[in-house]
């Protein structure tokens, strides 16, 4: 039903409209000129998160603590040298878990599709204290 749709989809958003947004977007697929099917939604980015080693967990860290970071600001948060933060930077927006921030893009954020799997990847690995 829609209630146990918009229910599941609270839940799998935390609340956060961003996300819910995005999911809610990913979720529809066109089927006529004037109908929408709503599928239901799936999150694969453990597997992906699993891979990752430390270094780039704590990139992930510190720009979920921070909001955004551009590489500059990364390698002074985690105190690492430019090149590298540069790296992780694009390494992790190919893959998908970073993003351009819309307004400016020299920072990068959070991905909606994976930001609650993020959050509980860091949560579980002791990275994120809130």
């Amino acid at each position: 039903s829609a209630e146990g749709y918009f229910r599941l989809l609270w839940e799998a958003s935390r609340g956060n409209p961003r996300v819910a947004t995005y999911i809610w977007l990913q979720c529809l697929e066109v089927i006529g000129d004037k109908r929408l099917k709503v599928r239901l939604f799936s999150d694969n980015s453990n597997e992906m998160l699993e891979k990752l080693d430390s270094e780039l967990l704590f990139v992930l860290a510190a720009v979920c603590q921070h909001e955004n970071l551009s590489a500059e600001d990364l390698a002074t948060c985690i105190n690492v040298p430019y090149d590298f933060a540069d790296f992780a930077i694009r390494f992790l927006t190919e893959g998908g878990l970073l993003e351009t921030k819309g307004l400016d893009p020299g920072r990068t954020t959070l991905s909606p599709r994976h930001y609650i799997s993020v959050l509980n990847a860091l949560r579980g690995k002791h990275l994120l204290f809130e």
